[in-house]
């Protein structure tokens, strides 16, 4: 099912913005941008959202296991990293792989050794994103009693991250009471990273 995800969504996102040319317009700035914020959002939640709507199911069972001592709680959390940690790999690549070639990022660049390092970083950019979102997918997971605590605790921040990225609204711009969102952002970080790989 996670393969058929990866694949459908990587297409959709190559259809919706197939093959976009370097014109050097507004409107193919803000279409390159539009899809790095998408990738980047798909990325992050993919890897989060899965965890966050498993994880405080089988807490109780390591809680449990713990106190009967099966094994230490850092031993499950290290385990489950590693068993988690091919497919945190795998699957980020495979779409970033059919993203990459279907929209067109290494358009903007003229040298075929250019593309490539491109990709290689827009590669190591989407597997980077996953483990990040992976790794908040654990956070809220350990802090929220059930799923629906979780998940709101993962909604919670996501959305405003997604605000305050650098696609939606300008730093600049950004309200003074706001301004701890644009800082504490995962999704800033990434986004601003995927779009000078592009751009620079």
């Amino acid at each position: 099912a996670v393969i058929a995800r990866t694949v459908i969504m990587s297409i959709l996102v190559g259809l919706v913005w197939f093959q976009l040319d370097d014109e050097g317009t507004l409107g193919m700035i803000q279409s390159f941008l539009g899809a790095l914020q998408f990738c980047m959002s798909q990325l992050f939640m993919t890897s989060g959202a899965g965890l966050v709507q498993t994880l405080p199911a089988l807490l109780p069972a390591v809680l449990r296991d713990n106190h009967n001592g099966l094994y230490s709680v850092t031993a499950w959390y290290f385990s489950k990293i590693l068993a988690d940690l091919p497919f945190e790999v795998i699957f980020p690549f495979i779409f970033i792989s059919c993203s990459f070639w279907m929209v067109g990022f290494g358009n903007v660049q003229e040298d075929s050794g250019d593309v490539l390092e491109m990709y290689g970083w827009f590669c190591l950019l989407g597997v980077l994103t996953a483990q990040a979102g992976h790794a908040f997918g654990l956070l809220c997971a350990a802090l929220g009693k059930d799923q629906n605590v979780a998940f709101g605790i993962f909604s919670a921040f996501i959305f405003p991250w997604m605000f305050y990225a650098g696609l939606m609204i300008n730093y600049d711009d950004i309200p003074a009471y706001f301004e701890w969102l644009h800082w504490t952002s995962a999704f800033k970080y990434v986004f601003t990273s995927f779009a000078v790989s592009v751009f620079d």
